[in-house]
């Protein structure tokens, strides 16, 4: 059995003027969180993988002030295209609602 290799979503370069660093990069496909990490060995230790959708997920990362930011991975398969969606439904059920007040 082979196992599926799993690629990430791009290269990011970043220079401070003098020296230019390669990363690779990742987009959540749950909530569009773009993650750097340095080398695909250590890809895993950045991201994870949605059992459901077998998509790359961000993980618990550092926020301001000591604080923890929540990942997406853990929770429930709910893609950005399904979560736009449900937004998009909620608008138009209120803007159309508006409308019928008139």
């Amino acid at each position: 059995m082979k196992l599926q290799n799993f690629k990430p979503g791009g290269v990011t370069f970043r220079s401070d003027g003098w020296t230019c660093v390669e990363m690779h990069s990742s987009t959540c496909s749950h909530c569009q969180h773009i993650t750097d990490f340095p080398s695909l060995r250590k890809m895993t230790d950045y991201i994870d993988f949605c059992r459901t959708c077998m998509e790359e997920v961000c993980i618990d990362r550092p926020g301001p002030n000591g604080t923890t930011i929540p990942g997406c991975a853990g929770r429930p398969c709910r893609s950005w295209l399904k979560k736009c969606d449900i937004d998009e439904a909620v608008y138009r059920k209120n803007f159309y609602g508006n409308l019928r007040e008139f």
